[in-house]
Protein backbone atom coordinates (compact mmCIF):
# COMPACT_ATOMS: atom_id res chain seq x y z
CA UNK A 1 0.00 0.00 0.00
CA UNK A 2 1.08 3.07 -0.86
CA UNK A 3 -0.20 6.55 0.07
CA UNK A 4 0.68 10.07 -1.02
CA UNK A 5 0.90 13.37 0.32
CA UNK A 6 -2.00 14.02 -0.39
CA UNK A 7 -3.35 11.12 1.30
CA UNK A 8 -4.70 9.20 -1.91
CA UNK A 9 -3.81 5.49 -1.36
CA UNK A 10 -3.65 2.86 -3.89
CA UNK A 11 -2.23 -0.76 -3.25
CA UNK A 12 0.98 -1.35 -5.44
CA UNK A 13 2.33 -4.67 -6.60
CA UNK A 14 5.89 -5.41 -6.32
CA UNK A 15 6.00 -6.49 -9.68
CA UNK A 16 4.58 -3.05 -10.97
CA UNK A 17 8.19 -1.55 -10.03
CA UNK A 18 10.29 -1.29 -13.32
CA UNK A 19 13.03 0.19 -11.26
CA UNK A 20 14.43 1.05 -8.03
CA UNK A 21 16.91 4.61 -8.04
CA UNK A 22 17.96 5.14 -4.41
CA UNK A 23 19.97 8.69 -3.88
CA UNK A 24 21.78 10.59 -0.43
CA UNK A 25 20.64 14.18 0.42
CA UNK A 26 21.57 16.36 2.97
CA UNK A 27 18.55 17.24 5.27
CA UNK A 28 19.38 20.41 8.15
CA UNK A 29 19.75 19.31 11.41
CA UNK A 30 19.53 20.89 14.96
CA UNK A 31 20.44 25.10 14.38
CA UNK A 32 24.34 24.45 14.15
CA UNK A 33 25.12 21.35 13.36
CA UNK A 34 26.14 19.85 10.31
CA UNK A 35 23.75 18.81 7.39
CA UNK A 36 22.96 14.78 7.71
CA UNK A 37 22.17 12.29 5.10
CA UNK A 38 18.95 10.90 4.40
CA UNK A 39 18.16 8.12 1.77
CA UNK A 40 15.58 8.72 -0.87
CA UNK A 41 14.26 5.67 -2.32
CA UNK A 42 12.51 5.79 -5.96
CA UNK A 43 10.22 3.41 -7.82
CA UNK A 44 9.73 3.89 -11.15
CA UNK A 45 6.23 2.71 -11.94
CA UNK A 46 6.36 3.79 -15.84
CA UNK A 47 8.96 5.38 -17.93
CA UNK A 48 6.64 7.33 -19.66
CA UNK A 49 7.25 8.47 -23.39
CA UNK A 50 7.84 11.01 -25.57
CA UNK A 51 5.60 13.58 -24.22
CA UNK A 52 5.06 12.32 -20.44
CA UNK A 53 8.11 11.47 -18.59
CA UNK A 54 8.92 8.51 -16.07
CA UNK A 55 5.94 8.05 -13.45
CA UNK A 56 7.77 7.95 -10.00
CA UNK A 57 7.04 7.29 -6.18
CA UNK A 58 9.91 9.39 -4.15
CA UNK A 59 9.88 7.73 -0.69
CA UNK A 60 11.64 8.92 2.21
CA UNK A 61 13.67 7.02 4.47
CA UNK A 62 11.27 8.39 7.08
CA UNK A 63 7.94 6.94 5.04
CA UNK A 64 9.68 3.05 4.64
CA UNK A 65 8.57 2.31 8.20
CA UNK A 66 12.30 0.03 8.90
CA UNK A 67 12.18 -0.24 12.59
CA UNK A 68 8.93 -2.22 12.54
CA UNK A 69 9.95 -4.30 9.37
CA UNK A 70 13.29 -5.14 10.76
CA UNK A 71 13.35 -4.43 14.39
CA UNK A 72 16.70 -4.17 16.37
CA UNK A 73 18.59 -3.77 13.20
CA UNK A 74 20.65 -0.51 12.55
CA UNK A 75 18.87 1.90 10.36
CA UNK A 76 21.41 0.78 7.39
CA UNK A 77 21.22 -2.34 7.61
CA UNK A 78 17.48 -2.34 7.78
CA UNK A 79 17.79 -0.58 4.59
CA UNK A 80 19.92 -2.72 3.19
CA UNK A 81 17.79 -5.67 3.52
CA UNK A 82 14.79 -3.54 2.59
CA UNK A 83 16.43 -2.88 -0.68
CA UNK A 84 18.04 -6.18 -1.67
CA UNK A 85 14.40 -7.89 -0.67
CA UNK A 86 12.52 -5.23 -2.78
CA UNK A 87 14.88 -5.20 -6.00
CA UNK A 88 14.66 -9.67 -5.52
CA UNK A 89 11.02 -9.58 -5.43
CA UNK A 90 10.31 -7.01 -7.81
CA UNK A 91 12.98 -8.17 -10.83
CA UNK A 92 13.27 -4.27 -11.21
CA UNK A 93 16.48 -2.53 -12.43
CA UNK A 94 18.86 -0.93 -9.69
CA UNK A 95 19.89 2.37 -10.55
CA UNK A 96 22.37 3.60 -10.92
CA UNK A 97 23.20 -0.76 -10.55
CA UNK A 98 22.74 -3.66 -8.54
CA UNK A 99 26.50 -3.78 -7.35
CA UNK A 100 26.83 -0.40 -6.23
CA UNK A 101 23.54 -0.46 -4.19
CA UNK A 102 24.65 -4.10 -2.95
CA UNK A 103 27.48 -2.43 -1.86
CA UNK A 104 25.72 0.14 0.19
CA UNK A 105 27.22 3.35 -1.97
CA UNK A 106 24.33 5.13 -2.66
CA UNK A 107 24.93 7.87 -5.09
CA UNK A 108 24.78 11.43 -3.42
CA UNK A 109 23.56 14.91 -4.66
CA UNK A 110 22.93 18.10 -3.02
CA UNK A 111 18.97 18.27 -4.15
CA UNK A 112 16.20 16.72 -4.86
CA UNK A 113 16.12 18.05 -8.34
CA UNK A 114 19.85 17.04 -9.12
CA UNK A 115 18.61 13.31 -8.36
CA UNK A 116 15.65 13.65 -10.53
CA UNK A 117 17.52 15.51 -13.44
CA UNK A 118 20.46 12.62 -13.00
CA UNK A 119 18.55 9.17 -13.09
CA UNK A 120 14.85 10.45 -15.16
CA UNK A 121 16.34 14.04 -17.37
CA UNK A 122 14.38 17.69 -16.32
CA UNK A 123 10.95 16.43 -17.49
CA UNK A 124 10.45 13.76 -15.02
CA UNK A 125 7.06 13.36 -12.79
CA UNK A 126 7.14 12.55 -9.32
CA UNK A 127 4.26 11.42 -8.42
Amino acid sequence: MVESQGGQRRSLSVTEVMAVAVGMLPIAGPEGAAPRQTVLTDLVVSWGDLERGPTVLRIPAAGLGLPERYPGLAPREAYARFLAALLEHSSANALPDAPTLAEGRYPRFATEGELTAHYYGQGAAAA
